[in-house]
């Protein structure tokens, strides 16, 4: 036994000591973005560009205007995920510096 006083809870029955990782430590929080919200972002963009594009441009050269949108779509897509993902970093690390 301690030779201390018997810790005791709000109500005075003796309870449990609090353990010493639960007292006076500072916690941070560290705030990051959605990766994937920044990436579908992007990615829904760079759709949306590449239907303007397809319904601008008249069609030719054997393609479809649906074929081009296909075409456009995939390759724009992966270009503005990218972007995305790319920003999304960058928001990261510009959080990271402030701290």
């Amino acid at each position: 036994m301690s030779d201390g006083p018997t810790p005791r809870s709000e109500d005075g029955t003796p309870g449990q000591p609090p353990s010493p990782s639960a007292v006076g430590r500072p916690v941070h929080v560290r705030r990051a973005p959605r990766y994937r919200a920044f990436v579908l972002t992007g990615l829904a963009a760079a759709v949306a560009v590449a239907a303007v594009i397809a319904l601008l441009t008249p069609a030719s050269g054997g393609y479809s205007r649906l074929a081009l949108l296909g075409y456009l779509g995939v390759t724009l897509g992966l270009v503005g995920g990218v972007l995305g993902g790319l920003v999304a970093v960058l928001v990261d690390r510009r959080a990271d510096r402030r701290r």
